[in-house]
């Protein structure tokens, strides 16, 4: 069997994948043992399914994914003005930045998207 790494693996931190197994898109978190862990777009809770039925999203499923949303799933979100809560979070994420630190980061950036989908859904 060839290695992932020359099949070019889908699987990186953040990037949008999907599980063959249920067939739903979700930002993948990394391994746990022996499961892949996959985190629904936006948040929410993690899921772990065999890592060999981790593939690269296509287009539909990222489309269908970034419709939903209201955002591209690549690009993190943005503040919304005049709001405490993104302010803080926002200064979160450039402090993590500034660190190195990208799990950090990554995280502010889906409690950004968290709030955001709760606090000022249109």
């Amino acid at each position: 069997m060839a290695s992932r790494a020359s099949n070019g693996d889908p699987r990186r931190r953040g990037a949008v994948v999907c599980d063959a197994a249920s067939g739903r898109a979700g930002e993948y978190v990394g391994q746990d043992g022996a499961h892949a862990v996959l985190r629904p777009v936006g948040g929410g809770g993690e899921g772990r399914t065999d890592p060999d039925r981790v593939r690269a999203a296509n287009r539909r499923a990222r489309q269908t994914v970034a419709q939903a949303l209201d955002v591209d799933p690549d690009r993190p979100s943005r503040a919304v003005a005049g709001c405490a809560e993104c302010a803080h979070l926002d200064r979160e994420r450039r402090a993590a930045r500034a660190a190195f630190d990208w799990s950090a980061q990554t995280d502010a950036n889906v409690l950004l998207r968290r709030h955001r989908n709760a606090d000022h859904a249109a």
